[in-house]
């Protein structure tokens, strides 16, 4: 996972919009809640003309009580 989001990170300081998008789109399947991998994908896309939408993240629902 921290791999995923450091090569997403590098791939976009180099301008590899595609790539960065990759990295953290593999790196959300990983771990759906994570805020720092939305961030990054909301900024990636919209720096890529908002080609592809990201998904909202997952909230957590109540959780029942026994």
């Amino acid at each position: 996972m921290t791999r995923l989001l450091k090569r997403g990170l590098n791939h976009y300081g180099l301008g590899d919009l595609d790539g960065a998008i990759s990295c953290w789109e593999q790196a959300r399947a990983l771990d759906p809640e994570n805020q720092a991998v939305h961030d990054y994908l909301e900024t990636a896309y919209e720096e890529n003309g908002g080609a592809r939408k990201p998904p909202a993240p997952v909230a957590a629902g109540p959780r029942a009580t026994g």
